[in-house]
């Protein structure tokens, strides 16, 4: 195979020189990374065919991927992309910077918050600094998760 070939190949397999169904296009490319909403956004307008503004994300969940960012997966894929996850936890002695059951803790901890509707960026920092996380986790924490509309 030549290089130009090659790199046809290339953008052929990254559906960028054809546009494909949305749910095709992140289930051939193993997910969108997702760390930040206009990623996969940009993503999917230069690739979907049947990508909508109202509803860009149909079908499609946010998970901590087994690459260890936030991606978009199929969410009918979602039991292959969590089984290919390390089965030792998500949580091993110096996640964070921190012990084991401390990320635990924090983790739990924001759960609880987004779950009690709490998913602005600002006012989970303020409840975890309310909580006694320290300045150093805090941002650390706070960089792995928001969008740029600022939810978490």
């Amino acid at each position: 195979m030549d290089k130009s070939a090659l790199l046809y190949n290339s953008l052929q397999g990254l559906h960028l020189l054809e546009k494909a169904d949305a749910h095709r296009v992140v289930s051939d490319l193993m997910g969108l990374q997702a760390q930040f909403a206009n990623y996969p956004k940009a993503s999917l307008l230069i690739r979907a065919a049947d990508y909508r503004e109202e509803e860009p994300f149909r079908g499609l969940v946010k998970i901590w991927s087994h690459r260890g960012t936030m991606h978009l997966v199929p969410e009918d894929e979602l039991g292959l992309h969590l089984a290919a996850l390390d089965n030792r936890g998500p949580f091993q002695d110096g996640y964070w910077g921190i012990s084991k059951a401390d990320a635990e803790y924090w983790a739990t901890f924001l759960e609880e918050q987004i779950g009690q509707g709490n998913n602005m960026r600002d006012g989970l920092k303020a409840a975890c600094v309310r909580a006694g996380m320290g300045e150093g986790l805090l941002h650390q924490v706070s960089m792995a998760g928001a969008d740029s509309s600022g939810r978490w």
